[in-house]
């Protein structure tokens, strides 16, 4: 029985890997396709300013943030936020294309959670898959 206990954690551990890797994936992918068409479909002005708020959030949020809210939310919660805030950017993408008479505050503002989310997503990320192999590695081990 502790055998079977033991593949059962261990194919737990794998597989929870392998999802996150693909919903991150996922997620990631569609925050770099609004990146990539900001500018194109938004105008190079917004289209710049609002890239430009999610890499100045982006950049703040990891050099001084990240650490200390993933440290007491946890990498799970972290994901979950940042995963979140990347959601919140793509939606405002998408309604400053549909209705571009509110396209400026609400690009600029989602592009802003968008950079905060990222802080907090690449930290959690790289807590997750360390604290991930480290289980995978004792019960293999």
């Amino acid at each position: 029985e502790s055998e079977a206990r033991l593949a059962s954690q261990i194919s737990n551990i794998y597989r929870n890997f392998i999802i996150m890797c693909l919903a991150f994936s996922f997620n990631h992918g569609c925050v770099v396709s609004c990146l990539a068409y900001a500018t194109a479909e938004l105008g190079n002005e917004l289209g710049g300013y609002g890239s430009g708020c999610l890499y100045v959030f982006y950049a703040l949020t990891a050099f001084l943030l990240s650490k200390p809210i993933v440290s007491m939310i946890g990498p799970k919660n972290g994901l979950l936020a940042g995963v979140g805030g990347y959601c919140v950017y793509v939606g405002g993408f998408l309604f400053a294309l549909v209705v571009p008479s509110l396209a400026w505050p609400v690009f600029l503002v989602s592009a802003s959670i968008g950079g905060i989310a990222g802080g907090l997503l690449w930290t959690s990320q790289g807590r997750y898959f360390a604290r991930n192999a480290k289980l995978y590695s004792e019960l293999t081990s």
